[in-house]
């Protein structure tokens, strides 16, 4: 900027030019020329659709925290990381002899852990809690060994994952007549020794396993005919002793109290869609159908604790994010065991696994992500889209969509044999029972 000097005694002053009437009706005109197109423009703008990101590429509006658990620790996969919610107990069972059957998941549960600030692990796979319970579905007999303990599909057991690093903790209930009194007595006997735990009441009876690897420990509370097995692998001795203390106390109540395993729902303010549950779509006849025999007792059901986030491709070539929700739920269709027998068939088992999205969209290109890998594909008519395949571990699968929904089965995992080893074998052997899920789902998700 130049600047003029302030000392002028007598400055020159330039009269005023005079403009002719022409030129000042061109200067005008122009003027208003101008102006009008000011005032189009404007309109023009204003009439115009404000920019709008497409629904769903905002991977923030399908995220929340929750106290316990950083953001910056969680895979990108997680929205909710603590979105599973166990609803109210459910009825309780008794064996035959009367006495109440205590679940293993309700010995120790979530809100146990959350006194301790202890946290289940954040993950939207179906990992985080497995559990194995009575649910009144099957109608197999049971028959227990007399010197064996349960060790899989037939034992009353839950696991749950934690947050912490390598954190777990386990426990399996054995009680008559679902287990022998014989074989516990032969396990302390072999792998364990008498203890203390401060806090216990005097009627609870506490050994502490021998065997035990490094992080780890297993405790056998004895209350009764009940006998729970407890491994934790949680680094705190203070946690220990309470957990403990708090796994005594409520398998005395539930002794006098029958109660049943929570039902699993889920609570997210990202998530506002009812979410369906494996366990629901096998029945004791869908068992019987496919295998020729009962279900048994027992069903094994996986939960996952977080909402997932997944980026998907529509037909455009656009991105989009979507969340969903996944459990998976596994039923056999007699005791463990009968494999080993000579002259009888393996246990046969039937694995489903349910993914609930909030919109059709996100199931439908859920679907296609996985037509476009699948190998050996085999077209069936089910739902709204299915198809049979050899997934990655060379087991043949199932997969359907209803809606928003997709739910994949696989029936004798690692025993596919006589037949089913072909993928349309298996395809054409599973698609009635698929046909019946699909139609379940069309009513599942009617209003919702």
């Amino acid at each position: 900027m130049d600047l003029q000097p302030s000392d002028q005694q007598n400055p020159e002053v330039q009269p005023p030019q005079k403009t002719s009437s022409k030129k000042l009706v061109v200067i005008i005109v122009a003027a208003i020329i101008v102006m009008i197109g000011c005032v189009v423009a404007v309109v023009l703008l204003m009439n115009q659709p404000a920019p709008v990101a497409p629904a769903g590429s905002d991977r923030s509006a399908f995220l929340y925290d929750r106290p316990g658990y950083n953001r910056k620790d969680l895979a990108s996969s997680i929205g909710d990381p603590m979105a599973l919610s166990l609803g109210r107990l459910a009825a309780g069972f008794k064996a035959t002899n009367s006495t109440n059957i205590v679940p293993a998941c309700n010995v120790l549960t979530i809100d146990d852990f959350t006194q301790q600030k202890l946290y289940l692990g954040a993950n939207s796979l179906p990992t985080v809690i497995t559990r194995t319970y009575i649910d009144g579905v099957g109608k197999a007999p049971l028959d227990p060994s007399e010197y064996t303990l349960p060790s899989t599909g037939d034992a009353n057991k839950c696991f749950y994952t934690l947050e912490q690093s390598d954190g777990f903790v386990g426990v399996t209930v054995y009680q008559p007549p679902l287990v022998a009194n014989g074989a516990v007595q032969d396990t302390l006997s072999r792998s364990y020794a008498p203890t203390t735990v401060a806090g216990l009441d005097s009627a609870v009876r506490v050994f502490k396993n021998t065997k035990n690897r490094d992080g780890e420990t297993t405790y056998m509370l004895q209350i009764g005919d009940v006998s729970a097995e407890v491994l934790l692998r949680i680094g705190q001795s203070k946690a220990t002793d309470s957990l403990l203390q708090l796994a005594s106390k409520n398998i005395m109540s539930l002794q006098k109290n029958a109660q049943g395993v929570a039902p699993a729902n889920y609570n997210s303010p990202t998530f506002k869609k009812s979410v369906v549950r494996a366990c629901d779509l096998m029945s004791n006849d869908d068992i019987k159908s496919l295998t020729g025999n009962d279900a048994s007792q027992f069903v094994d059901e996986s939960l996952a604790t977080a909402t997932g986030v997944v980026s998907q491709a529509n037909s455009d070539g656009s991105f989009q994010y979507y969340n969903y929700i996944q459990n998976s739920c596994d039923r056999y269709n007699s005791g463990i065991g009968s494999g080993l027998v000579r002259g009888q068939a393996f246990d046969q088992k039937l694995d489903v696994t349910a993914t609930s999205f909030q919109d059709d969209q996100g199931a439908k290109n859920g679907f296609a992500s996985t037509k476009k890998g699948a190998a050996n594909a085999v077209a069936a008519k089910v739902g709204d889209e299915a198809l049979g395949y050899k997934d990655s571990a060379g087991q043949n699968t199932m997969v359907l969509r209803q809606g928003r929904f997709i739910i994949e089965m696989v029936f004798n995992r690692t025993l596919q044999r006589n037949g089913l080893e072909n993928t349309a074998t298996m395809t054409e052997k599973l698609t009635p029972y698929a046909q019946s899920v699909a139609g379940r789902l069309k009513e599942f998700d009617k209003g919702l």
